[in-house]
């Protein structure tokens, strides 16, 4: 393997989270506005409105009534 491979592949692995919500973070934006009806932009501000009432670090107390866990164990946020 080459160094820019190796490189690349490095920061691949470290930053997998990252590389996975840029994607996310687009699509979403571009839907909003391209795509979305005022049935969904409601339904986006009730969600964004929820999401800010959640403890930063809520996800790490399986008490917390506003936590949920995947199948895997990872954390699933509202």
């Amino acid at each position: 393997m080459t160094n820019k491979k190796f490189d690349q592949a490095s920061y691949n692995n470290k930053n997998r989270e990252h590389r996975r919500y840029l994607p996310l973070r687009s699509s979403a934006r571009s839907f909003i506005r391209n795509m979305a009806t005022e049935e969904d932009l409601n339904e986006l501000e009730q969600l964004i409105k929820e999401k800010r009432n959640i403890p930063k670090d809520c996800w790490l107390h399986r008490s917390c009534p506003n936590s949920r866990s995947m199948a895997d164990g990872s954390p699933s946020f509202i």
